[in-house]
């Protein structure tokens, strides 16, 4: 029985304890939600003198606004901007949820080293997009009149998920995955347009808000907190202004390859800088951010081509270790 156990075991140790910790809480989440809403299920289902049920209730269509994202009643419970990160309502959203939870939170945690900077980007990106949300979805039913947008939940983990594609993007932009068993290749810093295009179509389609408006919302937070407002810890084989030695904190990242245009296809970029331009000198005018100057912006770009270098010649021993198998392997089997 332990050695049936012992490859789940060994990936079980692999997973970070902040990462549990992050499954744990949309476990109970999850469960608190589903059990609330099978307890209201029993209590709003009517039978008569045999016990047959005489009155149909839809379990999907009862809402716990204690726990999840509605509008219309989320500025009266606020502690939901926060709970609603973790809220699913299917089992396969659940499921889903927890891959990319678990999978993106180990990624975060190699990248920084430290579980408080993966929760605070988690909470405080789910949290600040999910306000976003409410106070747009009642701004925009506002306009359209449908009020029944305010009655259905939102949340999930829609708000982290494409965190963890900005955070991706930033981090190996220019590496590729195969999509469609590889009828399809498509680069990292592709992916959060593709999202956002796929979550433009779904809404088209269910001709709703969701799930394209917390993805926009999701990807702008992210992007903009570790753009100008993160602090890490720089790895010291990455470059540095020459009067530092060893580890250095930074805030931010300056890199033209990180700029809120290069989210976007090549062809929209021409219209789309000089806005983004105006509207980051606005911010800056507003003392929202911080200018960048010339020499962060130099060796903002010198770690992010430095980081792409180490990806690139990681992805070279990868492939030339995978070369090398697979020749044994076949002069083995001959």
């Amino acid at each position: 029985m332990s050695s049936i156990l012992a490859p789940y075991q060994k990936a079980a140790a692999a997973i970070p304890v902040a990462s549990r910790v992050l499954f744990v809480i949309l476990t109970a989440v999850t469960a608190t939600i589903y059990t609330y809403k099978l307890h209201s299920y029993e209590l709003l289902l009517e039978r008569d003198y045999r016990g047959h049920p005489t009155k149909v209730i839809n379990f999907n269509e009862i809402i716990v606004p204690s726990i999840q994202l509605i509008p219309r009643y989320a500025m009266h419970n606020i502690w939901v901007l926060v709970t609603a990160i973790f809220a699913e309502i299917s089992v396969v959203g659940y499921i889903g949820s927890s891959v990319i939870l678990v999978a993106g939170s180990k990624y975060c945690h190699r990248i920084w080293g430290s579980a408080e900077e993966l929760f605070k980007f988690v909470f405080l990106v789910g949290t600040l997009t999910n306000l976003m949300t409410v106070l747009s979805v009642i701004v925009l039913t506002m306009i359209s009149g449908n009020v029944l947008d305010l009655t259905k939940p939102l949340g999930g983990g829609l708000c982290y998920a494409m965190g963890y594609l900005v955070l991706l993007k930033q981090s190996i932009p220019e590496h590729s995955v195969n999509v469609f068993r590889g009828s399809l290749l498509l680069r990292i810093k592709d992916v959060p347009f593709a999202a956002l295009c796929g979550s433009l179509g779904m809404s088209v389609y269910n001709r709703n808000f969701y799930p394209v408006l917390p993805c926009w919302l999701s990807l702008i937070t992210a992007w903009a907190y570790l753009r100008f407002y993160q602090s890490t810890l720089t790895d010291p084989q990455l470059p540095q202004p020459n009067d530092v030695v060893g580890v250095l904190r930074i805030q931010g990242d300056a890199s033209d390859a990180f700029a809120f245009v290069e989210f976007f296809p090549n062809v929209l970029k021409p219209w789309l800088g000089p806005f983004f331009n105006d509207v980051y000198e606005l911010m800056c005018v507003m003392s929202i951010v911080s200018a960048f100057n010339e020499e962060s912006v130099e060796q903002s770009n010198a770690r992010a081509a430095k980081r792409g270098k180490n990806k690139d010649t990681s992805e070279r021993r990868r492939q030339v270790a995978l070369k090398v198998l697979e020749d044994r392997i076949s002069g083995s089997s001959e």
